[in-house]
């Protein structure tokens, strides 16, 4: 999810495809599949992180 998330930082949801994904995680699209099925699922996984880090930030203050 850490890199979706940069990608997203960097070139937006358009920018935010299987193939930027694989070419910057060092693998191939099949292996991005095997933990979402498709772009929505990704960006889900984008979100619950940026929300898992923003949250406990927020308790403190």
């Amino acid at each position: 999810a850490e890199a979706a998330v940069e990608l997203l930082d960097t070139a937006g949801e358009r920018g935010l495809t299987f193939p930027a994904l694989s070419e910057r995680l060092s693998t191939g699209p099949g292996a991005i599949y095997w933990h979402v099925s498709d772009k929505n699922d990704l960006l889900g996984a984008a979100t619950e992180a940026v929300i898992g880090t923003a949250l406990p930030a927020l308790s403190l203050i």
